[in-house]
């Protein structure tokens, strides 16, 4: 390991807020002591020694790995470009070596600068990194840079001096994860996103004491193992018990302070679990100091019980929170401008507190349905409810565009449906060329939003609809709506000619159709409408039609309907194609032997035609093209002088190279 010089140190900033005002809560004078947030330290060394370096460029995914990665959150990831993404995947790599290993470590492997980022832009990448991860308990709050004369060459990460010991961290890590699980299947109890995410806040509220002076204070760890933080510990704790669960979960921080952004049920809210503890020393004594690297001596977790009605210790003013509400009357919920390239809006309330210390349940049932409270402070917004679950899904009913609770109205906001809406207008315009109807509109919609129905059905049910089918398209004008409906794009030359030539040799509009909606751009459409994609098996009679024998293989089709052309002098009719392909399929004929049979069907012969065009015929079927004139001479003496019968004259033709360089054309031998 490399000896640390320390040339710089930047961004340490240790600052509590004073004369907080906050005029929705008596609570203002406790919140100015809680913004015990620290920005990590930087420090940079020259380093011209790359030998410890370690670089992945890719994410894991060992069974142990994929443990810890559960409790972060991608928000922030799925925003960076590739050489971004390659310096956070290794440093993810790193930090799973050291947690899920029991080496000895001062600090974590060295990450390179493999994107040629400036100073600070490595430094706003190891800061994502750091406040997206809070399950890396044992990361100090530092990291140094390497530099050379060219500039920034990597970053490695601090560990705290106590869990570099190999052994001393692995028992650690046996704690703060035999807690977290603990922990994790309490808030799993809670029935839909708000219900598990209040669970945790109560969860964490109850079992911490805020204390400036904790150990690790700026760790998950403290919370978890030590029952002891500040607002820092708060947050990372609160990312891990909710991204456990599936609900994306992040941090965002002002200089001071830390907090985080839940997304429940599609919306993004401000949630503040460190300015949510009111009652600092319910669950501990003062005195108490624990081993700082064990677990508090009760394991025991503290929820919510009958028995703490009334004063709680818990405040909700700011949870599940727009901006606008958590900013107003402090500073200390503005976030630093660096973040505003990363967060998402946060614009709404959700169930608006009736006193300072009370919760109010943002879930309400109108008719057949359970909502959730998208807004209930009408000076952000209209009220906005939006319809998460159903109580009988045998009932049918509309979800109305508004419903009443406690004598509030809410406009039912739900951004699944107008999606949905979206997409089936989406249909009625570019399949059907119309602005859709309301029972049209409505009926499509409630049987994709219920799952009743996926992409793929609505799909066919447009495309193969009495009134799309009236309309009487050509091969040409069917394949271009195929292309702007499901692939979202009008159609290039070279694929419309090859779709359009499968539908002109007999390949059913089915056929074509499922090439469409299993494409890789239908796929993208439904994803942008929120829309399950589905199979074609789960279309009533489109198996069927796949399973006509001419639709089971495009180049076979194609072969029979050139065998009517060539020999017969027409276009195939369905019945006689889907019997010739039958026929091949089953392996009753080869190719070779049904273009013969082509020549000596009875159509072919009732035409008497001489043997100079029947040479002609010959050439065409299984040459591919025009007779010359020596080989027609030729070939007709023969005939004429009987040496040879027409069959075995076929037999010649049905042989040449030219026609097994036809059938090669076709996949077919």
């Amino acid at each position: 390991m490399k000896k640390r010089n320390v040339l710089s140190v930047v961004f340490l900033v240790i600052f509590v807020m004073s004369g907080l005002f906050c005029p929705f809560s008596v609570f203002a004078e406790q919140y100015d002591e809680k913004c015990g947030f620290e920005q990590p330290e930087v420090y940079e060394i020259v380093s011209d020694d790359e030998t410890d370096v370690y670089s992945t460029g890719t994410r894991l995914a060992s069974p142990e790995d994929a443990y810890w990665m559960k409790f972060s959150s991608d928000f922030y990831y799925n925003q960076l470009s590739a050489s971004q993404k390659r310096v956070w995947d290794d440093l993810e790599a790193v930090c799973l070596n050291v947690i899920t290993g029991n080496q000895n470590f001062e600090h974590t492997e060295t990450v390179q600068n493999n994107g040629g980022f400036s100073r600070e832009q490595m430094i706003e990448l190891v800061y994502l990194f750091k406040y997206s991860n809070p399950q890396y308990y044992f990361l100090e709050n530092s990291f140094t840079l390497l530099r050379n004369s060219s500039g920034i060459t990597g970053v490695y990460l601090n560990i705290y001096t106590e869990f570099q010991n190999g052994q001393t961290r692995r028992q650690a890590t046996d704690n703060f994860r035999s807690k977290i699980d603990k922990w994790v299947a309490a808030v799993n109890t809670g029935k839909y996103d708000e219900g598990k995410e209040k669970i945790a806040f109560d969860l964490l509220v109850r079992n911490t004491k805020y204390d400036a002076n904790s150990q690790y204070n700026q760790s998950a760890y403290s919370l978890i193992c030590n029952g002891r933080t500040v607002c820092a510990g708060y947050t990372g704790a609160m990312q891990i018990l909710m991204n456990a669960v599936g609900i994306d979960t992040i941090e965002v921080t002002s200089s001071t302070h830390a907090w985080n952004l839940i997304k429940i049920h599609d919306e993004w809210y401000a949630v503040d679990v460190t300015w949510g503890d009111q009652d600092d020393d319910m669950n501990f004594d003062s005195e108490w100091s624990p081993d700082v690297l064990s677990a508090p001596e009760s394991d025991d977790i503290i929820v919510m019980e009958d028995k703490y009605a009334g004063w709680s210790g818990i405040s909700y003013d700011y949870y599940n929170k727009s901006n606008a509400t958590i900013q107003y009357g402090n500073n200390s919920h503005y976030p630093e401008q660096w973040w505003n390239a990363y967060t998402p809006a946060v614009k709404y309330d959700s169930a608006e507190a009736q006193s300072v210390l009370s919760y109010s349940s943002p879930y309400f049932t109108a008719g057949n349905y359970i909502y959730f409270m998208v807004n209930d402070n009408n000076r952000l917004d209209s009220r906005y409810a939006k319809p998460i679950d159903v109580l009988d899904t045998a009932v049918s009913e509309q979800i109305p565009a508004n419903v009443s609770f406690n004598s509030k109205s809410y406009i039912v906001k739900d951004s699944a449906a107008v999606e949905v809406r979206s997409f089936v207008r989406r249909l009625y315009n570019l399949v059907l060329q119309r602005e859709a109807d309301e029972a049209g509109l409505e009926s499509w919609t409630n049987a994709l939003l219920s799952k009743k129905s996926s992409g793929v059905d609505a799909g066919f049910g447009f495309v193969f609809s009495d009134e799309c089918k009236q309309k009487n398209l050509s091969n040409e004008q069917f394949v271009e709506i195929l292309y702007n409906t499901f692939m979202n794009r009008p159609s290039d030359a070279g694929g419309k000619t090859a779709w359009v030539s499968q539908l002109d040799a007999g390949v059913g509009r089915e056929k074509v159709f499922e090439g469409f909606v299993l494409s890789a751009e239908f796929f993208d459409v439904c994803s942008r409408y929120g829309i399950n994609v589905g199979t074609v098996d789960s279309v009533p009679g489109f198996a069927g039609a796949l399973m006509q024998y001419r639709n089971r293989n495009a180049n076979l089709t194609k072969f029979v309907a050139r065998c009517y052309t060539q020999a017969l002098g027409r276009t195939y009719e369905t019945d006689g194609l889907e019997a010739w392909c039958k026929v091949i399929i089953e392996k009753s004929n080869t190719p070779k032997q049904v273009a013969q049979n082509f020549i000596f069907s009875d159509e072919f012969t009732q035409k008497n035609l001489d043997n100079t065009e029947y040479v002609k015929v010959l050439y065409r079927t299984f040459m591919g093209r025009e007779a010359d004139a020596g080989g027609l001479a030729a070939w007709v003496n023969v005939l004429d002088s009987g040496r040879e019968d027409r069959a075995k004259v076929l037999e010649g033709f049905s042989d040449s190279a030219e026609f097994a360089e036809i059938l090669a054309s076709f996949g077919l031998n």
